[in-house]
């Protein structure tokens, strides 16, 4: 699992919409749906469940964004702009 995947995990897991988290990071959807699949093929386990209102965590994904939001908090939370002086 590296970064991006990370990012995406969490991200599509904030929205639970594959499309709003696209947005975010600037992706595609097909983009975003295919590195989804991509990590869970890499964990061996479905993630999300998906559906017609968006996905849902299944229990393993739920337990992985847990772990991944409190693990490295600073770098999956988008970050504030600071001010310029």
């Amino acid at each position: 699992m590296n970064y991006e995947h990370c990012k995406i995990f969490y991200c599509v897991g904030k929205h639970k919409n594959i499309t709003k988290a696209a947005n975010e990071l600037y992706s595609s959807q097909p983009a975003v749906s295919r590195a989804i699949m991509s990590l869970e093929n890499e964990l061996g386990c479905r993630l999300f469940i998906r559906n017609k209102n968006g996905v849902e965590f299944t229990h393993e994904g739920q337990t992985l964004f847990n772990y991944e939001a409190s693990r490295t908090p600073s770098c999956l939370k988008p970050r504030r702009k600071s001010a310029v002086r």
